[in-house]
């Protein structure tokens, strides 16, 4: 009989290493913020960068980068020879959407997914029958007779009189 390695046969707990979203640190949110941000890069402006490239390695007045904020609206534009090679336009909203949008979203997901653990971890620790003893069975409804803020019919029923017109 062979003897196993760590991580071959069943997929018991300690062989099998778990993606989980609350095992991501600071610095892997960080790595993971840069790369997203490069790949923003690349999709969003990489015909800008290229055209750019191009524009700027021609002789003088022969190509024009222009860009410009105008209405919370900013606008690149890029010639060569009076002809637009590459133009586009974006609101600021949306770039500080793109920007900033996706790295805080995952950096808010991870945390709020290791408090949600951390809190069953403690609750599963603490409570008799929690989590370590495995779920607990919900608790029994109340009796029928139960008369927890239910009033006699005698409390209940109260005779008024009506007040007459002009009385204080």
């Amino acid at each position: 009989m062979q003897g196993r390695r760590d991580g071959e046969g069943d997929a018991g707990e300690e062989g099998c290493m778990r993606l989980s979203l609350s095992r991501l640190r600071p610095l892997h949110i960080v790595l993971l913020s840069a790369a997203y941000w490069i790949g923003l890069a690349v999709v969003k402006l990489g015909a800008a960068i290229a055209a750019a490239w191009q524009v700027s390695r021609l002789p003088p007045n022969h190509g024009t980068i222009s860009a410009g904020l105008e209405n919370a609206l900013l606008r690149l534009t890029i010639a060569r020879d009076g002809i637009v090679v590459w133009a586009g336009s974006v609101s600021l909203a949306a770039l500080i959407g793109w920007v900033v949008g996706p790295p805080l979203l995952l950096a808010l997901t991870c945390r709020w997914i290791r408090e949600t653990e951390a809190a069953e971890e403690h609750r599963g620790a603490t409570v008799p029958g929690g989590f370590a003893d495995g779920p607990t069975a919900p608790l029994p409804p109340p009796a029928r007779r139960w008369q927890a803020g239910q009033r006699a019919a005698s409390e209940a029923a109260r005779e008024v009189e009506a007040r007459r017109p002009g009385a204080g």
